[in-house]
């Protein structure tokens, strides 16, 4: 989830949405995007807490002291695309390898990662699908991370609109693979 999200911020064509709201905070506030998660996730863990805390589990806490800091290592060594097709491509397979990596969190019942847990608790407090809570909370922060001069692009546009759905396909993807081993 790291490579992705360092992946998707590197290529010069927006932030994942998440990172999107991100990036316009650490711009801000001059912390690196991994300091930036890492103090996010406190603030999503409590949010999704009130909202929803049957989804806090072990991967909600564990996902971020993996994910964060590796994230700025990612952004170090992945490069800029040199065009929009590039770009678009490498963002779609970031997007992928992202939303892989959540659906095993959501899946499997770890926990999922504090920015999943924030969508499943929205999702859980408005009786929404998980698809819908994820759009309104990506749309959010896309809005809001374009205003603070976040790394908002066409990347961050496909993540708005494919990742939900992305991590749905491989929870059904998952299940089924499962299914195999029962």
């Amino acid at each position: 989830m790291s490579f992705g999200c360092g992946m998707l911020v590197k290529t010069g064509y927006g932030a994942d949405t998440s990172n999107a709201l991100l990036t316009g905070i650490a711009n801000m506030t001059g912390l690196s995007v991994g300091n930036t998660n890492a103090v996010a996730t406190v603030v999503f863990i409590t949010i999704s807490y009130f909202l929803s805390r049957k989804r806090i589990g072990f991967g909600t806490i564990l996902v971020p002291l993996i994910i964060s800091f590796p994230i700025d290592f990612a952004i170090r060594i992945c490069i800029k695309a040199p065009n929009l097709f590039t770009g678009i491509l490498l963002d779609l397979i970031a997007l992928y390898i992202v939303s892989f990596g959540a659906a095993i969190t959501i899946e499997f019942d770890l926990g999922a990662s504090p920015f999943d847990c924030l969508s499943l608790g929205i999702a859980d407090c408005f009786h929404l699908n998980f698809v819908t809570a994820k759009y309104l909370l990506d749309a959010f922060c896309v809005l809001t991370g374009y205003l603070l001069k976040g790394e908002v692009g066409i990347g961050t546009l496909l993540c708005l609109l494919v990742m939900g759905p992305f991590i749905s396909f491989n929870q059904q993807l998952l299940r089924k693979a499962a299914q195999l081993f029962k």
